[in-house]
C-alpha cells in the first residue's frame, strides 16, 4: 500500500505503476484521510469486489448456457485463491473482477449479435483493467482474432468493429503513454514491465547456473545499480527501462527453450495456501520458499513452509478438492464443446475463447509463480467447467432415462431419438403414423 501511496501522492515524476489502484487507493483515503482506516477500507473493496467477480461469473455462465450458473457460482465462490486474496491489499482483486466484467459483457454479445455495443463495451473494461494491471495490455490481439471468428456477423461488420473496439482501447489507454513520455519515462504504459528481468530472468540464470533464484536476483539488481550510477549513459528512466527488457529480451533469445519451458508453469494453478494461512496469522512470509519451489517441488515447499504445522495442510482437503473439480471440469468442457460444439460455440471459438481468458493470463507471468495470478483467469475456467459438469450430469441423466424406458421404446428412441413430450421423431415412426 505504501508504494501505491507514494505513486498518487508523487504521480507528477512516478512511472513505475499504472494509476488504477493507486486511484482506488486514493478514493479511500478522501473516504477517511487516516491511513489506517483507508486501509480498512481497501480490505472491504476488495472483498466486495471478490463478491461481486463471483456473482458476474454466476450471470456468464448462465448466459452462456442457462443452468450451468450454479455450478460456476459455487466453484468462484469456494476458490482459496480468491478467498485469501479478497482482504490483500493488491490489485490483483480488482483485476479479476474487470476480467470478469469483460467477459460477462462479451457474452451478451456473443449471445445476442443485436448488442453489438457491448463489443465496444467488452474492449473498453479491457483498457480499464490494463490500467489496473498492465499484463492486460496486448489482450486485445487474441480478443479481436475472437472476433473474426463470429461467422453469424459479416466480414464487414466485424472489420468496423475491430476498428471501434481498438479505438476505445486508445482512448483509455494513450492518456497514460502520452503522460510518461512527457516525464521522461518512454511510451510505455509503466516502467515495472523490465522488473522481468531481474525476476523471470533471473529465474532462468539460476537454472542455467545451478544456483538459487535470490542469488541471481541480487546479482543482477547490483549489477544495475553500478551501471545506472552513469548518469551520462542512463539520464532518466526511458534508458534504464530500455536496459532492462533489452537485457531480458538477449536472455531470452539465448536460451529459448528454457524460456518457453519456463514459461508453461503449471505451479501458478496451485491454491494459495500460503496467503490464506498467513491471514489466519498461522504461518509467516518471506521466507524463501519461493526459491525451494523453483529448485525442489512442491512438496519439498510444503515442508519448508509449513515447518512442524505441516498438519494444518489436512484442513485444506475441501477447497484443494474445489480447484481440483475447477480443472477437471474446465478439461471436461473444453473436451466436449471440441467434440460437439455447443452454447453456439464453433471449435475454433472454443480454443480461442480458452486462449482469451484462459492460457493468456497463465502463460504470460512465466516461470514467477504466485497463484495469485489465476484469478484474471478464474472467471472462464469456473464457466468452462461449469459446462463441462452440467455435460457429465446431463449425460448421465440421458443414460438413466433411457434405462427406464420399456425394451420396445428404448429401441425407437435410439433409432430415431425422443422429441419433447417422448413422442417418437424417426421417420419410420412418423410413416407407421400415417398409414390407415
Amino acid at each position: 500500500m505504501g508504494e501505491h501511496l507514494y505513486c498518487f501522492g508523487n504521480f507528477g515524476t512516478y512511472s513505475f505503476r499504472v494509476p488504477g489502484y493507486p486511484a482506488l487507493i486514493a478514493l479511500s483515503l478522501l473516504i477517511d484521510p487516516d491511513p489506517e482506516s483507508a486501509a480498512v477500507i481497501l480490505v472491504w473493496l476488495g472483498i466486495l469486489a471478490s463478491t461481486a467477480t463471483t456473482a458476474l461469473i454466476y450471470l456468464a455462465s448462465e448466459k452462456f448456457k442457462p443452468g450451468s450458473g450454479l455450478w460456476a457460482g459455487l466453484l468462484a465462490a469456494l476458490n482459496l485463491t480468491a478467498i485469501a486474496n479478497a482482504p490483500m491489499l493488491l490489485a490483483d482483486t480488482v483485476f479479476a473482477l474487470l476480467t470478469a466484467a469483460t467477459l460477462y459483457i462479451y457474452s451478451f454479445f456473443h449471445c445476442d449479435r443485436k448488442r453489438i455495443y457491448c463489443w465496444i463495451a467488452a474492449f473498453g473494461l479491457a483498457a480499464a483493467a490494463t490500467l489496473v494491471k498492465p499484463i492486460n495490455l496486448f489482450w486485445f490481439i487474441p480478443f479481436g482474432i475472437l472476433l473474426l471468428s463470429e461467422y453469424n456477423l459479416k466480414w464487414k461488420t466485424r472489420y468496423i468493429l475491430s476498428a471501434c473496439g481498438l479505438l476505445a482501447y486508445l482512448i483509455i489507454l494513450s492518456p497514460q503513454f502520452v503522460r510518461n513520455a512527457a516525464i521522461g519515462a518512454g511510451w510505455t504504459i509503466d516502467t515495472n514491465t523490465g522488473a522481468m528481468y531481474h525476476q523471470n530472468g533471473a529465474m532462468i540464470k539460476a537454472e542455467l547456473n545451478q544456483s538459487s533464484f535470490e542469488v541471481e536476483k541480487e546479482i543482477i539488481l547490483l549489477e544495475q545499480e553500478r551501471l545506472f550510477s552513469d548518469l551520462e549513459k542512463f539520464p532518466d528512466e526511458a534508458s534504464r527501462e530500455r536496459y532492462r527488457i533489452g537485457e531480458y529480451r538477449k536472455l531470452i533469445l539465448s536460451h529459448p527453450l528454457l524460456w518457453f519451458k519456463q514459461q508453461c508453469n503449471w505451479k501458478t494453478l496451485l491454491p494459495d495456501v500460503a496467503t490464506f494461512w498467513e491471514n489466519l496469522g498461522i504461518t509467516t512470509p518471506n521466507r524463501g520458499t519461493m526459491d525451494i519451489l523453483a529448485r525442489k517441488g512442491v512438496m519439498a515447499a510444503a515442508r519448508h513452509y509449513f515447518g512442524d504445522k505441516i498438519h494444518y495442510l489436512w484442513f485444506l482437503l475441501i477447497p484443494l478438492g474445489v480447484a481440483l473439480l475447477l480443472y477437471l471440469g474446465a478439461a471436461v468442457g473444453f473436451f466436449s464443446l471440441m467434440i460437439k460444439p455447443d452454447s453456439g460455440f464453433s471449435r475454433i471459438q472454443t480454443i480461442l475463447l480458452t486462449g482469451c481468458f484462459i492460457i493468456y493470463y497463465l502463460w504470460l507471468p512465466g516461470a514467477i509463480s504466485v497463484p495469485r495470478y489465476q484469478l484474471p483467469a478464474l472467471p472462464f475456467l469456473c464457466v468452462l467447467s461449469a459446462y463441462g459438469i452440467s455435460a457429465l450430469f446431463s449425460r448421465g441423466d440421458k443414460s438413466l432415462r433411457k434405462q427406464d424406458l420399456p425394451h420396445g421404446k428404448a429401441a425407437r428412441t435410439a433409432k430415431g431419438g425422443l422429441s419433447r413430450g417422448g413422442k417418437s421423431t424417426s421417420k419410420a415412426t412418423r410413416g407407421n403414423r400415417k398409414r390407415p
